[in-house]
């Protein structure tokens, strides 16, 4: 494997590993080949993206887990944003304005 140095004046080298594969499968079978398909898969179904990125903001902006008495508030940001035209601005702003985010 070849060799190459992350900064010429500090001793630190690595050495190049295989290559990644970067084809796969998602869980309902559909394939693809590269980064550049697999997003293109994952844009296609903007309601779980959307949904997932969602609960992903609410868990970072109020510092605990979503359970399932927050679904509703996660299901009404997704649709809102969906019915504005589905931008991560609007899902933003749908979050902080819910009282989820305002108390604990």
């Amino acid at each position: 494997m070849p060799r190459g140095d992350i900064d010429p004046f500090i001793g630190i080298s690595f050495k190049l590993g295989p290559a990644v594969g970067t084809s796969g499968a998602l869980p309902d079978g559909r394939r693809f080949k590269g980064v550049r398909e697999f997003q293109a898969l994952a844009a296609a179904d903007s309601p779980r993206l959307l949904a997932n990125l969602a609960r992903q903001l609410a868990v970072y902006a109020t510092g605990r887990g979503m359970n399932f008495r927050d679904r509703t508030a996660l299901a009404g940001w997704v649709a809102r944003t969906q019915e504005q035209g589905g931008g991560i601005r609007i899902l933003f702003h749908e979050l902080i304005q819910d009282p989820l985010f305002h108390t604990r």
